[in-house]
């Protein structure tokens, strides 16, 4: 019986150790790092601050500067009464100076940092300050932090340029034998100044909002460039990172929109060669020329679309070899399937621009959809 006690007793105290009343703590939701004078200004997004004439979440941006991450979230403290409590991060939102000067800084803080869940994403900021994003409003979401990682989260199934690795991961690829990472990024459409004010929530137009834009190519911890669009999708497919693909193939002056949420990617890799070959069942959605569906048409779509998902493979895999970065990861397969030849090059960013890439794609229309033809065919 003493020693049920006793246990009791202990799991009791568990609860309290290391113990503070969450009034004492700042919650943040987000932070930016932008670059300033010798050192980071980083901003901190305080969500915890009830109004008082209003039952509504007020939100702040402080800032503070250092020559560290550190220092600068110290000099934060400084200008609040509250500790900063980083356990409910959704994002931090990186500069480009900064990324183009190299993470690790960063990335040393934040895994020393023991509030830190390693859960939330990292992302790029697009020719704006960091810190101007952390304050663009939103009509939905309560946060700009919480509107960046809603839109992260909600675009796995609607959007194939999005990658869905959070802080973890990213490290992970920084520190792993034959592959770099990558980011997304973001741009602030129309004026941060006018986002930042809280009537813009109000208008039934949103004018001023974050967008995410196209993915962020790093070499080890540092960008070294942007994919476009067909090149952000060709890395995808690439990575078989892809749960829903669109493929628009032009026909007569409009398109035909094929979708599939059946997309396989197989990828070996040689000492010389890396065969891909891609594996995508769709459905047309839409026929915007008057073309029957018969079954020769129906090849031809398929051929098309597997002549378009070839051209942004292409694309992707050129735009690594112009930067000498393999953000594929096919430097680890081969190091897994063969360490010791592996640890014989020298340099393998400069020995993955010399692969030989073989490319197969295989499109199969499965779904016709509701109409066999085109309003257009049906009317005549």
């Amino acid at each position: 019986m003493k020693k049920i006690i006793i246990i009791i007793i202990c799991l009791m105290l568990t609860g309290c150790f290391n113990y503070k009343e969450l009034n004492n703590y700042a919650i943040v939701t987000g932070l930016s790092i932008d670059k300033a004078d010798n050192g980071y200004e980083v901003s901190a997004l305080i969500t915890n601050a009830i109004k008082e004439n209003e039952n509504k979440t007020n939100i702040s941006v402080v800032s503070g500067k250092g020559k560290s991450i550190y220092s600068a979230i110290k000099d934060i403290n400084l200008k609040i009464p509250k500790e900063l409590y980083l356990s409910h991060l959704n994002v931090i939102i990186i500069s480009e100076e900064v990324a183009k000067d190299g993470m690790k800084p960063i990335l040393d803080y934040l895994v020393r940092e023991p509030e830190s869940h390693q859960s939330y994403y990292l992302i790029i900021s697009k020719d704006t300050k960091a810190k101007n994003a952390l304050s663009i409003l939103d009509p939905i979401a309560n946060f700009p932090s919480e509107n960046i990682y809603s839109n992260l989260e909600n675009s796995r199934d609607l959007q194939s340029k999005i990658i869905y690795d959070k802080v973890n991961q990213y490290i992970g690829k920084v520190l792993e034998k034959g592959i770099h990472p990558i980011l997304n990024s973001l741009i602030i459409v129309g004026s941060s100044e006018k986002g930042s004010n809280t009537e813009e929530q109000n208008n039934v137009e949103l004018k001023n909002y974050i967008m995410l834009d196209n993915l962020a190519i790093f070499k080890n911890d540092k960008l070294v460039d942007y994919a476009d669009s067909d090149e952000s999708v060709g890395i995808n497919i690439l990575l078989d990172n892809i749960d829903e693909i669109y493929i628009e193939i032009p026909c007569n002056k409009s398109n035909i929109i094929l979708s599939s949420n059946s997309l396989n990617t197989k990828t070996k890799v040689n000492k010389q060669n890396v065969n891909i070959n891609v594996d995508i069942n769709s459905k047309i959605n839409e026929l915007g020329c008057d073309i029957k569906l018969n079954n020769n048409n129906l090849k031809k779509i398929e051929k098309d679309a597997e002549e378009k998902i070839i051209k942004q493979i292409k694309k992707a895999l050129q735009l690594s070899i112009n930067n000498k970065t393999d953000i594929y990861g096919y430097g680890t397969r081969l190091y897994k399937k063969d360490y010791k030849y592996f640890n014989t090059i020298e340099d393998w960013d400069e020995y993955f621009t010399n692969l030989k890439f073989n490319i197969n794609v295989d499109v199969k229309i499965k779904d016709k959809g509701s109409a066999n033809n085109t309003i257009g065919v049906i009317e005549d």
